[in-house]
């Protein structure tokens, strides 16, 4: 598991750290799989990558938003040398500092949907208040500039969530349904792996037949559930 520790330094607001550098990045390049307990997200300009996200492979292009919830499998396979990306990273608690705090079903909707194309329009709104973001996050002599900047954070988190909404409206149907039984075993498998690494524990907590939910899982990630169960507990080892 990462901690924002490991990407922050100082100068930076407590539990939020901000990159134009894409030095987040190359954090998580330095492992091949990585679970942080936090919210990521990214702005891609320029440039292509190639992820998977709890097994599942994501394209991502200029004009991309990466909205990565907390305890997501992540696998970085491949990025551009010419990428221009914009990134963010939040301890999960900064949610909970707010007066309305995004509650758990917005962050299924990430689960749901975490890369999602945007128009140069749109992405040129996000870069606005991300643009205002950085700037105050460089002044470091404001007694409210940790407020000042959550604040701005909170209202970024939520132009994005309106764009994935959207998008997330358009999908129905037997596939949406499959990638739902995939994201909630990886949500129990980021809550139980310590303890529990049997089948038939995670299809018991998703009152399915042990059968039904390890050819499901095979299926749309290509990786069995105890190679999942096996490769977060050497994640969790590593770190």
């Amino acid at each position: 598991m990462g901690d924002i520790s490991e990407v922050s330094d100082p100068s930076s607001v407590k539990d939020l750290y901000i990159s134009s550098t894409g030095r987040i990045w190359d954090f998580y390049e330095s492992e091949p799989f990585f679970i942080f307990d936090g919210i990521v997200i990214g702005l891609y300009l320029k440039g292509v990558a190639s992820v998977k996200i709890n097994g599942r492979r994501y394209e991502i292009k200029p004009y991309s938003v990466l909205l990565l919830p907390p305890n997501e499998l992540l696998e970085v396979e491949s990025g551009s040398s010419d990428a221009d990306r914009k990134s963010l990273i939040a301890s999960t608690d900064v949610i909970f500092e707010y007066p309305t705090p995004i509650d758990t079903g917005i962050l299924s909707l990430a689960r749901r949907m975490p890369v999602a194309r945007v128009s140069e329009k749109q992405m040129s709104r996000l870069m606005d208040t991300f643009d205002l973001l950085e700037k105050k996050y460089s002044v470091i002599d404001n007694s409210y500039r940790d407020e000042v900047c959550k604040a701005l954070f909170y209202a970024l988190l939520l132009e994005i969530i309106d764009l994935l909404k959207k998008e997330v409206s358009r999908f129905t149907g037997p596939a949406l349904k499959q990638e739902k039984l995939v994201d909630d075993f990886f949500v129990l498998l980021s809550k139980w792996y310590k303890k529990e690494r049997t089948v038939t524990f995670y299809a018991g907590k998703m009152n399915r037949t042990p059968k039904y939910l390890s050819t499901a899982i095979k299926k749309m990630t290509g990786r069995s559930i105890l190679e999942w169960i096996n490769e977060t507990v050497i994640i969790e080892i590593k770190m």
